[in-house]
């Protein structure tokens, strides 16, 4: 099958993502993705599709179905800054992994997107690897905090192979995180393209910090993590009853161009 789509390059604080632009059979989705990461260009850590729905609404659906929070909160101000569809900051976006619309706060003129999550479906320890760790269950991907080793991809695979044994999910996630210096490390693995990716920030990640760091559950508290290629600010938010957490940082957009792709 042959395709001929608009690709646009965005930068969420480090975690460089490929937006692919037009209707694509979900099937390909993967194969594409693997295209574009393997071949076409390898600063890319991970593909969200964007499509035009029949009501004339948009949505994002990531490369393996999963939940991503950067992606998500790039695609929010892709709505309001390229296709002008919003006048409030507030933006509802469509997107994969989650069962509602996802609330996006944007500033187009300073280029940054804040995205407000759904509380955690389940936070609870396990003990992987021969340690015991956090573990931050959300829609659409599975994150384990690693606060006691340093980064070590080996330990990722192990980590996150024992994970899948127990749990199954579209992504899962293994963040090494230095409390004293608030850094992380993300690693995250997609089921559907079987990519394991070392990425430049991770959004979803940087949430389920929030839970670790926040012991105390004050609904005032933030933090900005250092990450390999950017920064990521976790706050929480009071949403009625629960205690959550909003995601937020700089995007940057390519220029729009056009790919073909030969199935």
């Amino acid at each position: 099958m042959k395709y001929k789509l608009d690709y646009l390059k965005v930068d969420p604080a480090g975690n460089i993502t490929a937006f692919i632009i037009g209707d694509v059979d979900p099937s390909h989705r993967a194969k594409i993705a693997n295209i574009i990461i393997d071949d076409y260009d390898p600063s890319v850590e991970q593909v969200g599709f964007i499509s035009k729905k029949a009501d004339g609404t948009y949505r994002m659906d990531m490369m393996g179905g999963e939940f991503c929070a950067n992606a998500s909160r790039s695609f929010g101000l892709y709505l309001a800054k390229t296709l002008d569809l919003f006048d409030e900051d507030l933006i509802e976006a469509e997107v994969s992994g989650s069962k509602d619309k996802v609330q996006v706060k944007v500033d187009k003129d300073r280029m940054t997107a804040e995205i407000i999550l759904s509380p955690a479906r389940e936070v609870k320890n396990l003990s992987l690897a021969g340690g015991t760790y956090t573990t931050v269950f959300l829609d659409g991907i599975i994150h384990v905090i690693v606060n006691d080793r340093e980064e070590d991809r080996d330990l990722a695979e192990e980590i996150i192979n024992e994970l899948k044994n127990f749990y199954t999910d579209d992504a899962y996630g293994l963040m090494f995180l230095d409390e004293k210096n608030l850094t992380l490390v993300p690693y995250v693995y997609v089921e559907e393209t079987k990519t394991l990716i070392r990425e430049g920030s991770c959004g979803s990640g940087t949430f389920s910090a929030g839970y670790y760091l926040n012991k105390d559950k004050n609904p005032g508290f933030k933090a900005t993590l250092k990450q390999p290629r950017g920064s990521l600010e976790v706050k929480a938010q009071q949403v009625n009853d629960s205690l959550t957490y909003s995601i937020g940082g700089p995007v940057s957009f390519g220029t729009i161009e056009k790919v073909e792709f030969d199935l």
